[in-house]
């Protein structure tokens, strides 16, 4: 933990921060953190500082941004590299966008999609019903099955999507021909190519 202490951008005659935490300048004691943020109520440390216009509540992490990296850019974010909101360390922090926090969440395994097991539809989500080797590196994990399925939909609306992606998922894993998929004769009868 770093033992820097800065003084807190807005409040700089009264509060000093570090990784440590936030002190009084009038005390000289560190004030005590409260859990503040996220859908739960209590995602993230946060501290509420006084002045003039009375108390404000802050993230502890946008505080600490603020002070030694300095001023948010519009539209960013104070992003934990880690995803994990207890490590404030000054190495963990940096301004993102929402978009570089979603990949921040699949990189380190933690966003939901990365967690499943199963598309919608019940098609296990292994190789090689995945969507893209490389995707399925980075956490990605898309059926197949069911895109092949809504491909061959798009012009035969009138076919279940289930049925069909059951098919393509039997095609794709066991090598089963697929009834749905249609063939160059099919569609010049169907005059989908031309005469």
């Amino acid at each position: 933990m770093s033992e820097t202490w800065l003084p807190v951008p807005g409040y700089e005659d009264r509060y000093e921060i570090s990784e440590v935490g936030v002190r009084s300048l009038r005390t000289g004691r560190l004030l005590s953190p409260q859990r503040i943020g996220g859908t739960s109520g209590s995602r993230y440390v946060g501290y509420s500082l006084y002045r003039e216009d009375g108390y404000h509540t802050d993230t502890f992490h946008s505080l600490l941004a603020k002070t030694f990296i300095g001023p948010r850019p519009e539209g960013m974010y104070v992003l934990h590299r880690d995803d994990n909101p207890d490590n404030n360390s000054l190495e963990n922090l940096y301004y993102g966008t929402p978009s570089e926090n979603n990949f921040d969440q699949v990189r380190n395994g933690l966003h939901p999609k990365t967690k499943r097991k199963n598309c919608p539809r019940g098609h296990p989500l292994v190789l090689p019903n995945l969507v893209g080797y490389r995707l399925e590196k980075l956490g990605q994990r898309t059926c197949l099955s069911c895109r092949t399925a809504k491909n061959i939909l798009r012009h035969r609306n009138y076919l279940d999507l289930q049925e069909v992606s059951d098919a393509c998922y039997e095609e794709i894993v066991n090598g089963q021909d697929n009834p749905y998929r249609r063939t160059i004769s099919q569609g010049l009868r169907e005059g989908r190519y031309g005469n």
